[in-house]
């Protein structure tokens, strides 16, 4: 790196650790526990079905999980050239959550690249409005429930 900024929006974190030494009486020399993926999966499936909004540069994505396991999306260009010359793109397929990652097979899209294709998504942090995500580019996603 040619510094060491995070600047707010930008996709780089600055973390500065400390060591602790074990005898420091307010360290704790076991390790919290995390809590078990089974379990973590088990709150994720409650709380993930349902409408999630993506906006970039170019898209606007509606995506529905169901909780049955299925979803579907539309994707439509958010700027006049794109929306002038490009209809939007529905899709639908399977969904499954495996340690905290979303695995989403097309099986049917207006898209014909789109068929067929797997995307994945690790959950970073979940509310009842927000979603971050990892997706399987590295790109992180910020994603809002609209209902």
């Amino acid at each position: 790196p040619t510094d060491f900024t995070a600047r707010k929006g930008e996709p780089q974190i600055l973390l500065t650790l400390k060591r602790v030494k074990a005898t420091d009486k307010n360290s704790d020399p076991q390790p919290k526990e995390m809590p078990p993926v089974a379990t973590r999966d088990e709150e994720l499936r409650k709380t993930l079905p349902g409408t999630w909004g993506h906006k970039n540069e170019d898209w606007l994505t509606m995506f529905t999980l169901n909780s049955d396991g299925t979803f579907s999306s539309r994707r439509s260009y958010t700027k006049k050239f794109g929306k002038l010359f490009n209809e939007d793109v529905t899709s639908s397929g399977n969904w499954k959550l495996a340690e905290g990652v979303v695995i989403c097979t097309v099986t049917a899209s207006t898209d014909k690249d789109s068929r067929n294709q797997v995307f994945s998504y690790r959950i970073r942090s979940i509310t009842a409005t927000e979603l971050i995500a990892v997706d399987q580019f590295g790109q992180l996603r910020r994603e809002w429930k609209t209902r």
